[in-house]
């Protein structure tokens, strides 16, 4: 299971970014997918049917954004070994952006 502590070292990396676009592109789409996370617990079978593809299109923006600020960071000689960290793998990519959410909510207090 991807830990709270290592969300906490990729945001840090990604918070000292010079990308502040591509960052705040990043964050949106992570708050965008948690939204539909969170609310999943509160449908009936039939809304989550309705609602499946559009929960896995924020789902890729999310983990498209992860591979565009990852590049872009290499690119500017930023650090994104966060993203290989990160794996490949649907469930931990969501997981983090629930993490993300979090973490950016608890900067802002």
């Amino acid at each position: 299971m991807f830990s709270f502590e290592s969300a906490s070292e990729i945001f840090n990396q990604i918070e000292e970014s010079q990308l502040v676009q591509l960052r705040e592109m990043l964050y949106k789409s992570a708050l965008r997918y948690t939204e539909y996370r969170f609310n999943w617990n509160f449908k009936t079978f039939e809304e989550k049917l309705e609602e499946d593809s559009e929960r896995s299109i924020a789902h890729n923006a999310f983990i498209t954004n992860c591979d565009i600020m990852a590049r872009n960071m290499s690119n500017k000689g930023e650090p994104s070994q966060w993203r290989t960290k990160l794996t490949n793998d649907r469930k931990t990519i969501g997981d983090f952006a629930c993490m993300l959410v979090t973490l950016i909510g608890l900067k802002n207090r």
